[in-house]
C-alpha cells in the first residue's frame, strides 16, 4: 500500500485525536476511535487487554489520573504501511502537572496498528512502553540488583538533566522569537523586511537549524502571488512569485487554501530542476541579479520546504534535511511575525489617514482664503500662505528602498 498525502494526513489526524482525547478525558471520542477487537498492552503492569470492553473499563476507572494532568511534547510520528494495516510508531516526552508546574515524567514509545473499517480509520492494536531506567549504556537488561536509593537518584538526575536541557532550549527559542519580534515592531517601512529576513535567518541558524534560506512571502492583492523577501545571510532583492504556475509552488498555495498552519514537502529529481528553472526565469524577467540564474549554476539534488502560514502570507524555511523537531518553532515564528506585522500595518494605515487629514485641512484653508478674496491682488497672499506650509508634503520612500 502506498499512501497519498491526503491519506497520511487523515491517519495522523485520527491517531493524534486518540491521544488528545485521552489527555482531555474525552472518553466518548476515544471509544469511537478503537475497534471492538482492540488489543492494548500498556506501560502499566495491569494494562493488558484483549478487547475493547476491558480496555474501556480500565480507561473509565483511571481517566481521572490522566485528564488535564498529562501533556505530550516533542512528538515524532512515523507511518509504515503493512498490507491492509498501518503501523504507527511514535516517540514523545511525557510531562505531568505537579502543583502549578509541568514536570518531565519519562520518554514514551508507542506502536499502534490502524485499519480502515466502515470508511474510517480505527486503532486495532497498541503497545506502549517507557525505557527501563535501570539499564545502562549498552545494556539490554540489568542483571545485578541495585538499591532503591541508587535507582531513585539516577532517575532524578536523568529527569533533572532533561528538564534543564529543555528549559535552556525553550529560553533560546524565546530569545530568538523576541529578537525577531523586536525588529519587526521597529519597522517603519515595508522595505525593512529585508533586515527582518536577515535576522530571522541568523536566529534560525543559532538554534542549530541548518537552513539554506528563509524569509517572508507576503501576499499580493490577488492572493495568488507573493512578494518574497529571502535571506541566506546576505539578503537577495525582493521579487514576486506566482504560486499557481509551478507544481511545487502551487502546493504552498493549496496548503494556504486548506488553512494549514505548516506545510512540509521534500523536493527532488525533475521536480527540483523545474522549480529552480522557473525561479531563475522569474529573476531574469524581473531584473533581479541572483546566483540561481548565473551560468553553470546547478540546483541542489534534494531540499525540504517548510511553509509556516499566517494571515498575510507565509514564512519559508528551506533545509537540506528533515527537521521534525523544528516544526513547532517554525509555527511560533509565524505567530510572532503575524502579531507584529499586523501592528505595523495598523500604524501604517493610521499614519496614512493622518497625512490625508492634514492635507484636507490645508486644502480647506486655501479654499476658504480663496473664497474670501475680493481683489485679484489677494492671489499673491493666498499663494504665500500655501508655500508657508498650508499643504504638508507626503512621505516618500527612500531612493534605495525596494518595492
Amino acid at each position: 500500500m502506498i499512501l497519498t498525502k491526503a491519506e497520511e494526513s487523515e491517519i495522523i489526524e485520527v491517531y493524534k485525536k486518540y491521544f488528545e482525547s485521552y489527555a482531555k478525558g474525552d472518553v466518548n471520542t476515544l471509544s469511537s476511535l478503537i475497534d471492538e477487537h482492540y488489543i492494548q498492552i500498556g506501560s502499566a503492569e495491569s494494562e493488558v487487554f484483549f478487547n475493547k470492553r476491558d480496555a474501556m473499563q480500565f480507561i473509565n476507572d483511571t481517566i481521572g489520573q490522566i485528564a488535564g494532568k498529562t501533556e505530550i511534547r516533542n512528538r515524532i510520528v512515523k507511518l509504515e504501511p503493512l498490507n491492509d494495516y498501518i503501523l504507527v510508531n511514535e516517540f514523545f516526552d511525557m510531562y505531568v502537572l505537579d502543583g502549578n508546574d509541568w514536570s518531565y515524567y519519562s520518554k514514551f514509545r508507542a506502536s499502534s496498528l490502524m485499519q480502515k473499517k466502515d470508511n474510517h480509520w480505527v486503532l486495532i492494536h497498541q503497545h506502549s512502553s517507557m525505557p527501563d531506567i535501570r539499564t545502562g549504556e549498552g545494556e539490554n537488561i540489568a542483571i545485578e540488583k541495585i538499591t532503591k536509593e541508587n535507582l531513585e537518584l539516577r532517575d532524578a538526575v536523568k529527569r533533572r538533566t532533561i528538564e534543564l536541557e529543555q528549559k535552556n532550549r525553550e529560553l533560546a527559542v524565546e530569545a530568538a522569537l523576541e529578537r525577531v519580534r523586536a525588529r519587526t515592531m521597529a519597522m517603519q517601512h515595508s522595505y525593512e523586511l529585508k533586515d527582518a529576513a536577515n535576522l530571522l535567518f541568523q536566529q534560525v541558524k543559532e538554534l542549530g537549524i541548518e537552513a539554506w534560506t528563509c524569509g517572508y512571502n507576503i501576499w499580493d492583492e490577488d492572493k495568488k502571488t507573493v512578494t518574497s523577501w529571502l535571506s541566506r545571510g546576505v539578503m537577495q532583492p525582493p521579487f514576486k512569485i506566482p504560486l499557481t504556475e509551478n507544481l511545487t509552488l502551487n502546493h504552498f498555495y493549496e496548503a494556504a487554501q486548506r488553512g494549514e498552519s505548516l506545510f512540509v514537502e521534500e523536493v527532488t529529481g525533475e521536480t527540483i530542476i523545474e522549480l529552480y528553472s522557473f525561479l531563475g526565469s522569474l529573476l531574469v524577467s524581473q531584473g533581479v541579479s541572483e546566483e540561481i540564474r548565473q551560468p553553470g549554476y546547478s540546483p541542489p539534488a534534494y531540499q525540504v520546504n517548510h511553509a509556516a502560514f499566517f494571515s498575510y502570507g507565509h514564512l519559508l524555511f528551506v533545509t537540506y534535511k528533515q527537521y521534525p523537531e523544528a516544526h513547532e518553532i517554525f509555527k511560533r515564528f509565524a505567530v510572532v511575525f503575524e502579531q507584529t506585522y499586523t501592528r505595523f500595518l495598523d500604524l501604517e494605515k493610521a499614519e496614512k489617514q493622518a497625512r490625508e487629514a492634514q492635507i484636507e485641512v490645508a486644502l480647506e484653508r486655501v479654499r476658504s482664503r480663496s473664497m474670501a478674496m475680493h481683489k485679484s491682488e489677494e492671489l499673491a497672499a493666498t499663494a504665500r500662505r500655501r508655500l508657508r506650509g498650508g499643504i504638508p508634503s507626503t512621505a516618500r520612500t527612500p531612493a534605495n528602498a525596494s518595492s
